[in-house]
C-alpha cells in the first residue's frame, strides 16, 4: 500500500497530467474504473488464510516481492488494449500504473519510518505492521485535508460504479495471470477479495467503532490490532504533525539520505506515473511492443533487503 485514496488522487491527479494524450478520453469516460485499478494490486492481500494459497501468492508477485518483473502486467495489458480497444480496459491499466508509481515513491519513506515489516521476530513485526498501516492511514487524512473529508470516500460505491460488469474485470483484467492461476479459482478468488476489501473498507470509515476499538487496542491480539490500523481514527490525527513539513529520513535499502514532504513525493508519484504510462502509449494504442525495463519490487522501489529505520519510529499505534 499507501491506502486507497491515496492511491485514488495519484491517479486522479495522473489522468489531467495526461489530457493532451490517447489516455484522456478512456480515462475520463471510465474514473471508476481508474480508481479501482488503483488499489487492485492490493485487492488480494485481504483474501482469508483459508483461501486458496496460488490466490494468496498474487499480490506478492504483482509487488515484486521475490524479484519478479512488476511491470509484466502493463505490458500484458497492453498488447491487450492495442489488440481489443475497450475505455475500461484502458482505465484499469492506468490505475495499476498509479499504483506502482505510488508505492515505489511512498513507500522508502513509509518502511523506514515504522520499522521492520519482515522482522523475523513475531512481536517486533506485528508492532511494525501497526505502525505502517497507521502511517499510511495518516497519510490518506493529510492528502484529503482532514478526516471529515475521508468518510465518505466509498470502495462499494466506486465498486458497483465499475465501467465493465465484474465478470469482465475478473476475466479479462489479468489480475492473476502472471501466476498462472486458473480461471474459474481466479474469478471466484478477485470477487471475494473485493468484497472483503469492500467491507473493511466500509468499516474503517465508521468512526464511532474506530474510536472504540482504539479505546480498548491494549486487550485486543496483534491480529486484531493489525487490522485496526487501517481504520481512520480521530485520536490518531495528533499525530499528524509528524507527518508535516520536510521529513528527513533514509532509504530503507541504500541508506541514503534524504529530505522530503509528503506532498513533494506525491508529486514525484504523479509525476512516475504519468512517465510510465506515457511510455506505455505506442504499446497500449499503436501496437508497438512495450518498451518497458524490468519493474522493481514495490516494497522499497529499489532491489535488496530493506535495512534501515528509524530509531525510534516517526509515530506510534
Amino acid at each position: 500500500m499507501p491506502k486507497e485514496l491515496t492511491h485514488w488522487l495519484v491517479a486522479q491527479a495522473t489522468a489531467e497530467r495526461l489530457a493532451d494524450t490517447p489516455w484522456q478520453s478512456p480515462l475520463a469516460a471510465c474514473p471508476n474504473m481508474l480508481r479501482i485499478g488503483s488499489v487492485a494490486h492490493d485487492a488480494l492481500y485481504y483474501l482469508p488464510a483459508s483461501a486458496p494459497a496460488a490466490c494468496r501468492r498474487v499480490p506478492y508477485v504483482l509487488s515484486g516481492h521475490e524479484g519478479e518483473d512488476s511491470h509484466e502486467i502493463l505490458r500484458l495489458l497492453a498488447r491487450d488494449h492495442a489488440a481489443h480497444p475497450r475505455p475500461w480496459l484502458a482505465a484499469w491499466l492506468a490505475g495499476l500504473a498509479t499504483h506502482i508509481a505510488a508505492d515505489t515513491t511512498f513507500h522508502p519513506l513509509v518502511f523506514w519510518a515504522t520499522g521492520d515489516y519482515h522482522h523475523p521476530d513475531p512481536r517486533r513485526r506485528t508492532r511494525a505492521v501497526q505502525r505502517h498501516r497507521a502511517f499510511e492511514t495518516l497519510m490518506d487524512i493529510h492528502f484529503m485535508g482532514g478526516i471529515g473529508r475521508v468518510l465518505p470516500m466509498s470502495l462499494s460505491r466506486t465498486l458497483r460504479g465499475a465501467e465493465t460488469p465484474r465478470e469482465t474485470l475478473f476475466a479479462e483484467g489479468r489480475l492473476t495471470d502472471t501466476t498462472g492461476v486458473e480461471a474459474g479459482l481466479a474469478r471466484d478468488c478477485q470477487a471475494r477479495a473485493w468484497r472483503i476489501f469492500a467491507v473493511m473498507q466500509a468499516l474503517a470509515r465508521t468512526t464511532w467503532l474506530s474510536s472504540g476499538l482504539y479505546a480498548a487496542r491494549g486487550l485486543l491480539p496483534s491480529g486484531a490490532r493489525e487490522l485496526l490500523a487501517l481504520h481512520y481514527i480521530p485520536a490518531m490525527t495528533t499525530q499528524l504533525p509528524r507527518l508535516a513539513g520536510e521529513i528527513d529520513y533514509r532509504h530503507p535499502v541504500t541508506g541514503e539520505e534524504r529530505r522530503e514532504s509528503l506532498d513533494a513525493l506525491f508529486e514525484r508519484a504523479v509525476q512516475r506515473a504519468a512517465e510510465l504510462l506515457r511510455a506505455l502509449t505506442p504499446a497500449a494504442f499503436e501496437g508497438k511492443e512495450p518498451d518497458l525495463a524490468p519493474g522493481l519490487p514495490l516494497d522499497g522501489g529499489t532491489a535488496g533487503a530493506l535495512t534501515h529505520f528509524a530509531d525510534p519510529p516517526l509515530i506510534e499505534f
